[in-house]
C-alpha cells in the first residue's frame, strides 16, 4: 500500500519510524489526543500558522501564547510560562533551529514537547517527545498535503497509530483538488519569480477552487479547529519520490540560502545560523509589504510572506490577543521570505537578491 511504502521510505531517510496522517495539523492533534497533557494546556509560539492553534483546539487543550526571540520561542518566557503537565510546541520556523537547551529544559520541567519540523525534514538532534513533519506542497518535501509523526514512547506511538487507523482518509475529491494544486504550483514555479505572468496566474488561481486547494479551509481560518484525516493513497504515492530525493533537495535549499546570505549583507537577520536548509530564506526590511509591492512592480513575484502576522495568515481568527507578543508582531511586519526550492538556480537567486536590495533601498 502507498501509505505503508511512504512510511518505510521516510523511515529510511529520517532514521526514525513515522506514522502518516492527512496533514501535519492532524498529526499534532492526534499526538495531543494520545498524550493528554495533564494540565490541559499547551504553550506555543505567538508566531505560527493558524493550523497549529486549530490543531490544539481539536485536541481539546487550552493555548498559552509566548513571544519569540528571533523567529522561535523565547527561552526565558517559555520557562516562565510552563507548568508541570503542560504540552509545548517547539517550532523550528523557516528551518531555523529552536534555541539550544530550550527543549531539554522544558522536558525537565515536566512538559510534553512536540517538535514542529514542518519547515525541516531531518531526523537530526531530536530532543522532543514527538516530532511532526509536513508534506504540504510548499514545504521541504511534498506530497501535495500530508504529515508524518514520530513518537518517542512506544506505547504512546501505538496509541497514535490506533488513532490513525480509526481516522478516515482525505476524500477522493479533495485529493484530486490537492493534486491539481501541486501541478499548478509546480508549473508556476518553473516560470520563476521573475515573471509578471507567474504572479498574475498565481493570484488568479487562488480564486478558483477547482485549481487551488486552500492551505486552510474557511472553518480553519475562522478558528474552528481541524478535521483529523488519514493520508490518501494517491497523495502518499507522489510523496514517496519527493521523500526519496529529500537529501538532494535539502542540499539545494542550503546552497541557495547561503547564496542569498552572501549577497544580502545587513538584510540577513543576526539570528539566522549558517548552513541551514531553509524552506524559505528570511530577510529583514523596514516594511515588508512595501518592499513586496516594489518587487512586484519591478517584475519579481516572491509569493506570500511567511509569516505576515503572529498567527498566519493575516486576518485568520484565533484566541491570540494583539499586544501579547510585540517581538512577533514586529517580525511579522518586517520579514520578507525568499524561495529556496529546487527550481531556483544560482543565477535566479543572485538576481532576486539584487532586486531585494534595490527595493529595500527605495
Amino acid at each position: 500500500m502507498p501509505v505503508g511504502r511512504l512510511e518505510a521510505v521516510a523511515e529510511r531517510e529520517l532514521g526514525i519510524p513515522v506514522i502518516a496522517f492527512g496533514s501535519a495539523r492532524s498529526a499534532i492533534a492526534a499526538v495531543l489526543q494520545a498524550a493528554k497533557p495533564t494540565s490541559g494546556r499547551v504553550v506555543l509560539p505567538a508566531y505560527t500558522c493558524v493550523a497549529v492553534p486549530n490543531a490544539l483546539q481539536s485536541a481539546g487543550v487550552r493555548r498559552v501564547w509566548v513571544d519569540i526571540a528571533g523567529p522561535n520561542l523565547d527561552p526565558d518566557l517559555t520557562a516562565a510560562a510552563l507548568s508541570p503537565g503542560d504540552g509545548l510546541i517547539a517550532q523550528h520556523t523557516y528551518g531555523v533551529l529552536v534555541r539550544p537547551g530550550l527543549i531539554a529544559d522544558a522536558r525537565r520541567r515536566g512538559a510534553f514537547v512536540i517538535e514542529d519540523r514542518a519547515h525541516r525534514f531531518d531526523g537530526a538532534d531530536i530532543e522532543g517527545d514527538a516530532v511532526v513533519y509536513s508534506l504540504e506542497h510548499s514545504k521541504v518535501v511534498s506530497g501535495g498535503q500530508g504529515g508524518l509523526v514520530w513518537v518517542r514512547d512506544p506505547a504512546l506511538a501505538a496509541e497514535v497509530g490506533r488513532i490513525k487507523d480509526r481516522t478516515a482518509p482525505v476524500g477522493d475529491r479533495a485529493a484530486r483538488q490537492i493534486l491539481r494544486t501541486s501541478a499548478l504550483q509546480s508549473g508556476l514555479a518553473r516560470l520563476g519569480p521573475r515573471s509578471r505572468v507567474n504572479g498574475l496566474a498565481r493570484r488568479l488561481a487562488l480564486r478558483l477552487p477547482y485549481l487551488s486547494a486552500p492551505a486552510q479551509t474557511a472553518d480553519e481560518l475562522a478558528g474552528h479547529g481541524v478535521r483529523l484525516t488519514a493520508l490518501h493513497p494517491a497523495l502518499a504515492e507522489i510523496a514517496i519520490a519527493s521523500v526519496a530525493r529529500s537529501g538532494r533537495t535539502i542540499d539545494h535549499r542550503r546552497s541557495i540560502a547561503d547564496r542569498y546570505r552572501a549577497r544580502l549583507g545587513e538584510l540577513v537577520p543576526a539570528w539566522l545560523g549558517a548552513e541551514l536548509a531553509l524552506v524559505r530564506m528570511p530577510v529583514l526590511v523596514d516594511d515588508a509589504d512595501a518592499v513586496t509591492a516594489r518587487l512586484r512592480r519591478s517584475g519579481w513575484d516572491v509569493g506570500p510572506r511567511w509569516f505576515n502576522a503572529p498567527v498566519h495568515p493575516r486576518g485568520s481568527i484565533s484566541d491570540y490577543q494583539p499586544g501579547t507578543a510585540p517581538n512577533a508582531e514586529k517580525l511579522a511586519s518586517t520579514v520578507l521570505t525568499l524561495p529556496t526550492h529546487p527550481l531556483i538556480d544560482a543565477t535566479t537567486a543572485d538576481r532576486l537578491a539584487d532586486a531585494v536590495l534595490a527595493a529595500s533601498a527605495s
